[in-house]
């Protein structure tokens, strides 16, 4: 099996502070990877460390075959890389920033100017191209740093945060084209938003103050935990969801109820006792049922379970 990364044994300090806690992960080639961990969690170091942006205190990482070194200009040819927040040259257009990234990456001029024209139809820009930055949206902006991450094929795109501040169209424009770039390269992003991960990886690593808690494939990692979740929606106002929570809290036979949106979804260790219980609640306490039903668990369930402490 071909790797993207493999880390051994890596950490990091920052003075007193151990951001890193003897990262032990490999990544295989051609899939779409998520980094997940609450804020905190060790993400934005283990890419920075990987992209070579700074130094492990302790052990050691590969990319695409490549050690990982502080400025090593032989590990950036196998990475594009897209931070939380880019920044452009406000003055600069669309396609005169790619020109720019080109030239960094020692394109020649006719590479770059096919290259940069065809990232821009990637990403949907190419009717922005001669426009300035500064009058991008955040979402033409989040777009268009992926198209600089893409300008010399690189074999891995490494996204920290790609969607964290987009509205909800930014975010799903962003989300498309990581599926539909998943066919060119191995991509690793680091985000906090499950729903995304859900829809574009493939495989999941959670970190938890700094150390892996748990890798696997969506499926599996889901699997592990499957414990059935009871949802139920009920015909009263929605602002007095949470007060039924908390009643239901105080039952012994509750592990949690918590509100999801017109949802309450109940999370228990005996389904059928619970089920039962539940309804004659329900019943007994006067409301009325308009949904009753019993599901697996999602990829944010299993998350809060795991990043919870305790919960490993």
């Amino acid at each position: 099996m071909t790797l993207a990364v493999s880390c051994t044994n890596l950490g990091k300090n920052y003075g007193k502070v151990v951001a890193l806690k003897g990262l032990d992960l490999e990544i295989p080639m051609g899939v779409v990877f998520g980094l997940l961990g609450p804020n905190g969690a060790g993400k934005t170091t283990t890419l920075k460390i990987l992209t070579g942006m700074i130094e492990a205190t302790s052990g050691e990482a590969w990319l695409d075959g490549v050690r990982t070194e502080l400025n090593s200009h032989v590990l950036r040819e196998r990475y594009g890389y897209l931070p939380e927040e880019p920044r452009f040259y406000p003055w600069l257009s669309g396609k005169e920033h790619l020109e720019l990234a080109g030239k960094l990456a020692n394109l020649d001029s006719a590479t770059i100017d096919g290259r940069a024209s065809e990232v821009l139809n990637t990403v949907r820009l190419e009717g922005a191209a001669t426009r300035r930055v500064k009058g991008y949206s955040r979402g033409m902006r989040q777009r268009l740093g992926l198209a600089n991450a893409l300008i010399a094929r690189p074999p891995i795109l490494i996204l920290d945060e790609p969607t964290s501040a987009l509205d909800p169209v930014g975010r799903r424009e962003v989300l498309d084209l990581i599926v539909k770039l998943r066919q060119e390269c191995t991509i690793i992003l680091s985000t906090h938003i499950l729903a995304d991960v859900e829809q574009v990886c493939d495989q999941v690593a959670v970190l938890r103050d700094g150390e892996l808690i748990d890798h696997a494939d969506n499926r599996t990692l889901i699997s592990r935990f499957s414990q059935p979740v009871i949802e139920i929606e009920l015909d009263i106002q929605a602002a007095h969801l949470s007060d039924v929570c908390r009643s239901l809290n105080k039952q012994m036979w509750i592990t949690d109820a918590k509100v999801d949106g017109r949802l309450i979804r109940i999370q228990t260790t005996e389904i059928g006792q619970t089920r039962a219980r539940l309804l004659t609640w329900l019943v007994e306490s006067g409301f009325q049922i308009e949904r009753f039903e019993v599901t697996q668990p999602s990829l944010e369930d299993v998350f809060i379970r795991l990043v919870s402490d305790g919960a490993a």
